[in-house]
């Protein structure tokens, strides 16, 4: 999600974060993405935590690290889930596609997941070989290849001269 995109501004989640950074941060640029990744990351810490119970040893974090089921953050884009498993890592294997409308970001894709039917031979050899940071690229660059054009768009122009989201929200503060 997008902090000061309008789209979410009912979304309770965004109502939170807002009102922690309000608290704990005033003055902050809430348009910084790595502000919202950063409280993101702290609620999976928590519920890490919660998980792991009194036994806080070592051995019991991982494990517990290794055990979200269908774990969603009121920060996450809807659908998205954090699954582990002693095969997976990665707490974002997925993603959802969104297209700048030079407004806001508009979602137009299910959730993509890097364990599906599309992405498993690939994933399954990146699993196993390259770092989870590369895999997690490629996911991305494959999820990228699908998008054909966007709007506005002059002729040619693909879906990996995009602007980022920390470009996009440059691009609309710039005078």
């Amino acid at each position: 999600m997008d902090p000061i995109d309008a789209q979410w501004g009912d979304n309770e989640g965004m109502k939170n974060f807002r009102a922690f950074i309000a608290k704990y941060m005033p003055g902050v640029d809430i348009s910084d993405i790595n502000y919202l990744f950063g409280y993101a990351q702290g609620m999976l810490l928590e519920r890490l935590l919660a998980q792991c119970g009194s036994d806080q040893s070592r051995e019991n974090i991982i494990r517990q690290a290794k055990n979200f089921r269908d774990l969603v953050l009121p920060t996450a884009l809807p659908g998205i889930k954090i699954n582990t498993s002693d095969k997976i890592n990665m707490n974002y294997t997925q993603m959802r596609l969104q297209r700048w409308t030079g407004t806001h970001w508009d979602q137009f894709s299910e959730v993509l997941d890097a364990a599906s039917e599309e992405c498993r031979d690939d994933a399954e050899t990146e699993r196993r070989y390259l770092r989870p940071r590369a895999f997690a690229t490629s996911v991305w660059r494959r999820a990228r290849r699908k998008v054909l054009a966007w709007p506005g768009a002059p002729p040619g122009q693909d879906a990996s001269q995009l602007p980022s989201p920390t470009m996009a929200r440059r691009i609309r503060s710039t005078p």
